[in-house]
């Protein structure tokens, strides 16, 4: 687990070594065990890394790292680089390094860029091929890892993140579309285009894709991975998917058990977190301890550290550990935290997992085993409710009218079944109306959200394009959550915490066979008789504490943000930024004057 860093001028100029190092070293955090450069025979490609040492903690892992004519910066992890491994010495390769970097090289000498199809892992990486003279890119299939990159005629310069390509020189140019998608929706994934970054000219390589440049010629990029979303198996027995599913879930698990360094869990007290605890404890020697690291709020109404003693009555070899952020401690942290993300967060959710993260790193645990993912693309929001009722209308399925009574209370029914707001407000274009129709719903018929933005710098004539999803498919939102939107910006958050505080998360349920399977399931494994996750509680009823497994609220990382807001410090500085936003004169100020302040200080802080 690293950062990466690179600058290929395509006009054969020599790289600009003191920009290498710039860009390698604003990164630090991301790889306090070591750094290193490495430029090709003329210096026209510089490859910087910073290492976090996990597998192989000796200096022969140290990168860039050179094998057969390949040189490779790499960020992530293989976690069957053993399998990899054995295969290649099967075909006669020899290997120096315990490590997954020098199996990853190899892979890519025996196969090309046909070897991500055998990788299982979380990756970012870029290669050398001095032979073919080719600057090959990657990223893995769900984008755990970023790459981020700016490229014109006369340069290619990529990194793990944004303020890199600031730092080497990239102009800082707010992208006005993704600016006004998140002030309508609070999201910054593009509705047409997700390698749209906040910032113009600065791009996100698209999780499952590759990228390359070769003899100059402009950059290739192609997806090496998808998922047929519309291809349901619907011969498998809930018995036998039960049993698929769970021995994925452990292979996937176990082999993220591998490292070198000392592995925890984060514990929220939820389903999917309890659920990787739950395994881990299975493997793990009855006299050794799985650390546990949790966000705590004692009297917030949110709080979850009652369902953590739940389950430690079940897994006592639980050594767990507690923060409690309050608002004095955000008020501190706040610009600090802030320059980790480079783009706006939607909620200070995301402080408390920079808090726990930070928590297990002061507690000599260097890699987080984390239950993000599930909820996506196993239909773990509320918001999935209306579109499973309207397949099933749709299919005139039988069990209809007791699915649509048995979660009218779930999901406030009456009023949301024939309109899903929340994924309707992913499309700018319909914002408006939507707007006007929320607000009827809410009593208040008379005021309708307006553009935000001044009528000059956002043009609504070059509006984003409406992106195509089918509402009446729960395995094509399902797709859209995972590939397109929620996920996307879940994993963004999850990456630029950990790596703030030197750490590593590994996500098990983004085990890539784990999740081709989920999806080939009818939707009534997934949702079933007012349950989401049906197929995950089935599974685990026998393991998880039965408060647990059969939970309905949906919490995540809640934080009294509410409560937060009106800390007397906050509205100062509220009140400071607001007028600094309006001397930037991007903003209607009817817009500024009703901006919640979490939004106001996430704006200020990256449009200054």
């Amino acid at each position: 687990m690293c950062g990466i860093a690179g600058i290929y001028k395509l006009d054969g100029s020599l790289v600009n070594e003191r920009d290498l190092h710039v860009m390698t070293d604003i990164i630090s955090y991301r790889g306090p065990d070591g750094f290193g450069y490495w430029y090709n025979d003329n210096k026209s490609l510089g490859l910087g890394h910073r290492r976090l040492s996990i597998i192989d903690l000796s200096d022969a892992g140290h990168q860039p790292m050179t094998y057969m004519g390949l040189t490779i910066t790499f960020n992530g992890e293989i976690y069957n680089y053993l399998e990899i491994k054995n295969q290649l010495l099967a075909k006669g390769y020899q290997f120096k390094t315990e490590s997954d970097t020098e199996v990853l090289l190899a892979a890519y000498h025996h196969k090309g860029k046909n070897c991500l199809n055998d990788l299982d892992g979380m990756f970012a990486f870029a290669i050398w091929d001095e032979k073919n003279n080719e600057l090959f890119c990657a990223r893995d299939r769900f984008g755990e890892k970023p790459f981020y990159y700016y490229y014109d005629h006369s340069k290619f310069i990529f990194g793990s993140e944004i303020k890199q390509m600031i730092a080497a020189g990239i102009n800082k140019e707010t992208n006005s579309e993704t600016l006004y998608n998140y002030c309508t929706t609070n999201s910054l994934t593009h509705p047409s285009d997700i390698k749209q970054t906040f910032y113009k000219n600065i791009f996100l390589l698209p999780h499952s894709h590759h990228l390359s440049i070769k003899n100059n010629n402009p950059i290739c990029v192609e997806r090496y991975w998808n998922i047929d979303y519309k291809y349901q198996n619907n011969d498998v027995s809930f018995k036998n998917a039960t049993q698929t599913f769970n021995e994925l879930l452990y292979k996937s698990i176990t082999r993220r058990l591998r490292s070198d360094v000392a592995i925890g869990t984060s514990l929220s007290g939820g389903l999917d977190s309890t659920t990787i605890a739950s395994y881990i404890c299975s493997v793990t020697p009855s006299k050794s301890y799985l650390n546990t690291f949790t966000a705590s709020f004692v009297g917030f109404e949110k709080d979850e550290t009652k369902f953590i003693s739940i389950f430690k009555n079940r897994y006592p070899n639980i050594k767990d550990y507690y923060v409690s952020p309050t608002d004095e401690d955000l008020i501190n942290d706040l610009d600090k935290f802030l320059f980790h993300h480079d783009e706006p967060l939607d909620s200070t959710s995301m402080y408390a997992q920079y808090k726990v993260m930070q928590l297990a790193k002061k507690n000599h645990v260097t890699v987080l085993l984390d239950g993000q993912g599930s909820d996506e693309f196993m239909g773990g929001y509320n918001q999935f409710w209306p579109v499973r009722l309207r397949e099933m209308f749709a299919k005139r399925d039988k069990n209809y009218l007791n699915e649509k009574n048995v979660i009218k209370d779930l999901i406030g029914f009456e009023q949301n079944i024939g309109l899903n707001l929340s994924l309707m407000l992913r499309y700018p274009a319909l914002h408006k109306s939507v707007s006007s129709i929320k607000n009827k719903f809410s009593g208040n018929s008379a005021a309708v959200i307006e553009n935000p933005l001044q009528n000059d710098f956002y043009n609504p004539a070059v509006s984003v394009e409406k992106n195509h999803v089918n509402w009446s498919s729960l395995n094509a939102v399902l797709y859209h959550s995972v590939f397109s939107d929620g996920l996307q910006n879940l994993l963004r958050y999850a990456d630029r915490n950990s790596m703030a505080n030197s750490l590593e998360v590994r996500l098990p349920f983004l085990y890539h066979k784990l999740v081709e399977f989920v999806f080939s399931l009818p939707s009534h494994y997934k949702m079933n008789d007012g349950w989401s996750k049906f197929l995950l509680r089935n599974a685990q009823t026998n393991t998880l504490p039965e408060e647990i497994c059969w939970r309905k609220e949906k919490v995540g990382y809640a934080t009294p943000q509410s409560y937060w807001m009106q800390n007397k410090k906050i509205v100062e500085l509220k009140n400071e930024r607001k007028l600094a936003l309006e001397q930037l004169h991007m903003f209607d100020k009817k817009y500024i004057d009703n901006i919640d302040n979490w939004k106001l200080l996430n704006l200020y802080a990256l449009l200054k």
